[in-house]
């Protein structure tokens, strides 16, 4: 069964239409090779300088770039991710990035968003900006998949960790697209990775409105002592006031 996880202030009460011709294509891994679509470069960092012993299971990231297995295609990235703390004073991480080259006919800044297919352990997608000098760039987190799960993040809901120093999110830039394995050990496999040029949603209400009633009256017991309770006879309500029984 196919899934949709939609990144919002309301998760689960939103529901996500787009009309595709207005995204665009970053990586469909089809090529197999290092370069995404936008001829960018694919790359990974971990956290072994830092005293850490986190790695792959391949042999190198690149061997993640697979033939076989993709969400309704041939290629995608599929790697086995070990994470090890090790000496490293933070949570164990592998991280996957692609950069992004803002030019005359791509801006980041002109999307809404980012989507893709997501399977295997959680992770955070975060984005790398020239302006972030103390690593506390821009992230949100996406729950793990047991199956292929199209992730739709709406780049304005995006934050920053909080440990550095506050900056607005400057998407009018060349920036780096990061998937940050820190939740677990396993497998992560992306898929068809697009901009996404407009997000519109539609709000999902189930709740239905009941006409009011009166409760039916129900006879008390007990000799009432005040006039005000009289109601409460009628209408099978609770005293006001004590009363004798």
């Amino acid at each position: 069964m196919k899934k949709h996880i939609i990144c919002t202030l309301a998760w689960g009460l939103l529901s996500s239409i787009y009309a595709q011709q207005q995204n665009v294509l970053i990586e469909d891994f089809e090529d197999n090779d290092s370069k995404n679509i936008l001829n960018g470069y694919w790359y990974s960092f971990d956290d072994n300088n830092g005293g850490g012993n986190s790695s792959l299971k391949q042999e190198y990231f690149q061997k993640g770039f697979v033939k076989t297995g993709g969400h309704e295609s041939a290629g995608s990235l599929q790697v086995d991710v070990v994470l090890d703390k090790a000496n490293y004073q933070w949570n164990p991480y592998y991280a996957i990035g692609t950069t992004i080259e803002k030019s005359n006919t791509l801006n980041p800044a002109n999307f809404a968003g980012l989507s893709y297919w997501h399977k295997g352990v959680g992770h955070k997608l975060r984005i790398d900006t020239p302006e972030i000098e103390d690593y506390d760039y821009f992230q949100i987190p996406v729950p793990a998949s047991e199956t292929w799960t199209l992730v739709t993040i709406e780049f304005s809901l995006l934050n920053q960790g909080g440990w550095g120093k506050k900056k607005p999110l400057n998407l009018d830039n060349s920036i780096k697209l990061v998937w940050n394995l820190d939740e677990a050990s396993g497998n992560f496999a992306i898929d068809q990775v697009s901009f996404v040029k407009s997000i519109p949603y539609i709000k999902q209400n189930n709740m239905k409105i009941l006409p009011a009633s009166i409760p039916a009256p129900e006879a008390l017991k007990g000799n009432v002592t005040n006039p005000l309770n009289e109601l409460s006879k009628k209408y099978g309500l609770k005293p006001a006031y004590r009363f004798d029984k």
